[in-house]
């Protein structure tokens, strides 16, 4: 998990968002013999905006409310498979708009495992 978040924090600065989990991706593949994986979901806030820019890799959706209204909306577009199994995988980044009151939850697929 360290190393995944380690490259994910490097690459996430230097390129966008598909191509840093890209190559996240495949470094993780690499020496993997343990054929671990890891889910992932990875977003870019433009705080002026409000428009994020985000990633899942096999992660559970994150949830978008308004809790002025009581509406939810589950962010479930999936941009490709798990982290660290394949190479050379494509992953498609998605957007949405984080208004004013709003709130996005995410959270670890470890909570509804346990």
């Amino acid at each position: 998990m360290m190393i995944t978040q380690t490259l994910l924090r490097q690459n996430a600065y230097e390129m966008p968002l598909a191509e840093a989990i890209r190559q996240t991706n495949d470094a993780l593949v690499r020496n993997n013999e343990q054929c671990l994986f890891v889910t992932v979901w990875l977003a870019k806030l433009e705080l002026s905006t409000g428009h994020i820019t985000y990633i899942n890799a096999g992660h559970n959706p994150a949830l978008l409310t308004n809790p002025a209204k009581d509406k939810r909306l589950w962010l479930e577009e999936l941009s490709g498979p798990v982290l660290g199994l394949m190479p050379d995988i494509p992953y498609t980044r998605h957007s949405a708009l984080l208004p004013p009151g709003h709130k996005l939850l995410i959270f670890t697929d470890g909570l509804n495992e346990a």
